[in-house]
């Protein structure tokens, strides 16, 4: 192994930077390490070491668990290590990565993310889950962008999670229950770990977001032997081949309208530069809420129609939310969530909000359910312009800039997704056949 650092390592096109950078605003409680509590999260610190696990920086958090990127010493690579609070029920989730990963020479298994290794870990024991490491999430990638991804970048997105939710459905046999953008996860080059290495390092392993919520700020967190290990892992770092990004010529005038319009342009520009690279891959993530016979509501906003209905449930169940996720990319803006009342959950509201946008329907897929004909009669004519949903989603794509020729195919394809019968939507594989997915 190399023993020092002296280089810097420098961007290139395909290294995303700030993967992390939503855990600046966002972080656990401090009071979520309470040894007190019933379920509490490990403590853990930058340089820590779990087995042959160094840990590098905090990655991502959640309700039940903490993630930390670690820096495999045994196979010199860097992972992704989900640790359990303690007490967390994990088996499910266990169960069906397990599953999934004794699939992995499947068609579409690389379309989710794969569990490496499992094992117990501390006293009191944190169950801890190791994966290939990824980058941000679709929902930080959009919330960082600030503009509609283009119609290439939407093909990509889609075809890769019809891939791995045909890999689910047909080889696993599990519904994913939870497709949203948050949960789709984008791999990046391994550059971009170190260039998060390095930032680790250059912020003095002190950096907003990095460490645990409870660490005593201030206080010298790394030995030295703990330190001279991150400039060993930086001198691992290949050089880049990659060309500098084509860059646009600033404006001269100065007017605030300009900047704005040049600035979306580069921003647009440079997200599908990074993500139409053919070694960027759209990942399915957190199958904690898979099931294989039933699942629990969905998140409200993908939430299908059957699921408002508590209706017998397929694997079409996904692919509405696939579907809305899609749109939500090219439009920056969440298609079906209720206007008069964002913040309340209403079934009512949200399906009211699919007739407007899709175009009526007549209930017949739901018409025995208790929960339709208690909200048949509350229901309004629907304010679409058109009779069609393909008709509907192509004037509402045309009313955001775009032009007919960019997303007639798209339209087309979506109104097959967007279908209230689950029995009839589209399936994955039927979607991948689409002519959308031709050239």
């Amino acid at each position: 192994m190399p023993k020092k650092y002296k280089r810097r390592i420098k961007k290139a096109p395909t290294d995303v930077v700030g993967l992390y950078m939503d855990l600046q605003r966002q972080q656990e409680y401090p009071r979520e390490y309470g040894t007190d509590l019933r379920h509490f999260h490990l403590s853990l610190e930058i340089g820590d070491e779990m087995l042959n696990y160094f840990v590098i920086r905090k990655a991502g958090y959640g309700h039940s668990s903490i993630v930390w990127l670690c820096f495999d010493k045994s196979v010199r690579k860097f992972r992704a290590l989900k640790v359990m609070k303690h007490g967390v029920a994990y088996n499910r989730e266990l169960k069906m990565l397990t599953t999934v990963r004794q699939h992995d020479d499947k068609p579409g298994s690389d379309k989710v993310v794969m569990l490496l290794n499992a094992f117990p870990f501390g006293s009191p024991m944190h169950y801890v889950m190791v994966f290939e490491p990824l980058g941000m999430s679709l929902l930080a990638l959009m919330q960082r962008s600030h503009s509609g991804f283009e119609i290439p970048v939407v093909k990509k997105l889609l075809q890769h999670t019809l891939e791995g939710l045909h890999f689910l459905h047909t080889e696993i046999g599990c519904i994913h229950s939870d497709i949203k953008p948050e949960n789709i996860m984008i791999s990046v080059s391994e550059r971009s770990f170190y260039l998060e290495t390095q930032k680790v390092v250059e912020r003095k392993y002190n950096g907003l977001g990095m460490r645990a919520s409870n660490a005593p700020k201030g206080r010298p967190i790394l030995s030295k032997k703990s330190k001279d290990f991150f400039q060993t892992i930086l001198g691992l770092c290949p050089e880049s081949s990659d060309e500098p990004l084509n860059q646009y010529e600033m404006p001269h005038d100065g007017s605030p309208a300009q900047f704005l319009r040049y600035r979306h342009l580069v921003q647009r520009r440079a997200v599908a530069t990074e993500l139409l690279n053919p070694s960027t891959v759209f990942k399915i993530g957190d199958l904690g809420n898979a099931m294989q016979i039933v699942c629990n509501l969905a998140t409200f906003e993908y939430r299908p129609p059957e699921n408002i209905f508590l209706m017998e449930l397929s694997g079409t169940f996904d692919i509405w939310g696939i579907a809305a996720t899609a749109l939500e990319t090219v439009l920056q803006d969440i298609i079906f969530r209720p206007i008069d009342d964002e913040r309340e959950q209403n079934n009512r509201k949200l399906y009211q909000r699919m007739l407007d946008i899709l175009g009526d329907y007549d209930g017949s897929a739901f018409a025995d359910t208790p929960a339709y004909q208690e909200m048949e009669t509350e229901l309004r004519p629907s304010e679409a312009i058109h009779q069609s949903s393909v008709d509907n989603i192509r004037q509402h794509l045309l009313t955001y800039g775009f032009k007919y020729d960019e997303i007639d195919e798209l339209s087309q394809l979506l109104s097959c997704l967007f279908v209230f019968d689950g029995k009839k939507r589209f399936t994955a594989a039927q979607a991948l056949s689409h002519k959308f997915f031709a050239d």
